[in-house]
């Protein structure tokens, strides 16, 4: 209800308001004409507005002929049809009519291509977050450089980087790791690491290699960690001697 400043009573005021679902199943609405004031119907009469208009709009959207009034409202009153004719007209006139098709085909497009997750099915997913973070930590205290400099080859090196990675990461024996490199991890896609080669009989060697150069890799690791954070070795002694 609104007040009528021209009865100066307070009386309907009508809007057609289109409710339509978007893509992701939310509800909107929105406006497509404002007729006012409507005098001279009787709400009989009014009742059958909306229903034509929204069998036209159908009969839009299916590309069917766009006088449906016939056959399926037989007991539809004339001045019904002919004020429905009218609201028809200057909603097309304003370009709603072609609005509400074009937006209903873009939600029907949007909801072809939504993804829903919980259909999804994925054999090939890897993971590479853990693994690249470790990586990179490995590759600031420059072990891969210090294996080159110890005569290792390239090959060698990222497949000693590869195991290291994998068991820090996952916590698993040797054997594990080569069905973890296989199946779950993209650890080796990860540039830098592409030329990993490891299988049953080189990854039971890496350990014992890189234990015969323990003390040099310590220093190693030492000097870079001092350099990395600033830090000073010093060296306290303290006496423990329990005395009353």
């Amino acid at each position: 209800m609104r007040h009528n400043p021209a009865t100066g009573k307070d009386e309907g005021y009508y809007r057609l308001i289109e409710s339509y679902r978007d893509a992701a199943g939310r509800q909107h609405n929105r406006c497509l004409l404002s007729p006012g004031f409507i005098h001279g119907y009787t709400s009989e009469e009014l009742r059958f507005v909306p229903l034509l208009l929204t069998r036209r709009m159908k009969a839009m959207e299916t590309n069917q002929p766009a006088d449906l009034w016939g056959d399926d409202f037989p007991d539809v009153p004339e001045r019904s049809r002919q004020l429905a004719d009218d609201f028809w007209r200057q909603m097309a006139a304003a370009g709603k009519v072609d609005d509400a098709i074009a937006r209903k085909k873009a939600d029907e497009t949007a909801c072809r291509n939504l993804l829903h997750g919980d259909t999804l099915s994925h054999e090939e997913g890897r993971d590479i977050g853990a693994e690249w973070l470790c990586l990179q930590a490995a590759r600031q205290l420059k072990i891969d450089t210090f294996l080159l400099s110890e005569g290792w080859s390239e090959r060698r090196v990222q497949n000693a980087l590869a195991l290291l990675v994998t068991r820090t990461v996952y916590g698993v024996s040797e054997n594990k790791c080569l069905d973890i490199i296989a199946e779950n991890s993209a650890l080796t896609e990860i540039p830098g690491m592409e030329d990993v080669r490891l299988n049953s009989e080189n990854i039971y060697k890496i350990a014992p290699s890189l234990y015969a150069l323990k003390d040099n890799l310590e220093r190693h690791l030492c000097r870079t960690t001092d350099s990395l954070f600033n830090l000073t070795d010093r060296i306290y002694m303290f006496d423990l001697t329990y005395t009353e």
